[in-house]
């Protein structure tokens, strides 16, 4: 990201990082259950504290937004999403691959 500045850079960083975890867990709870001894709709519950963490970080995201300056929040809010989209694409499959080869 030619241009991008380290306050955008760590912003897409942080959205991939999010939504890697976010999917992840989902596509490893039989794995995530069999390592617990609990049901799988119990392990789901590591899900809902992923997504409590994520509302606790949100606003610190904003706040560290903000402060980069009016300017850069149109580029925020356009290079946010790079972040997920990349974590779907790669950061999902090669994890849950990962996780799945590592229960074995």
């Amino acid at each position: 990201m030619r241009g991008t500045s380290p306050v955008l850079a760590a912003l897409c960083v942080s959205v991939f990082v999010v939504g890697t975890a976010e999917f992840l867990a989902a596509g490893l709870l039989p794995q995530i259950g069999s390592g617990l001894g609990t049901p799988v709709p119990v392990a789901g519950q590591v899900v809902t504290a992923h997504a409590l963490g994520t509302l606790i970080a949100a606003p610190v995201l904003i706040v560290v937004t903000t402060a980069a300056g009016p300017g850069r929040a149109g580029s925020a809010i356009a290079a946010a999403p790079s972040g997920l989209t990349v974590a779907d694409l790669l950061g999902v499959p090669l994890g849950a691959a990962r996780g799945r080869g590592l229960g074995r």
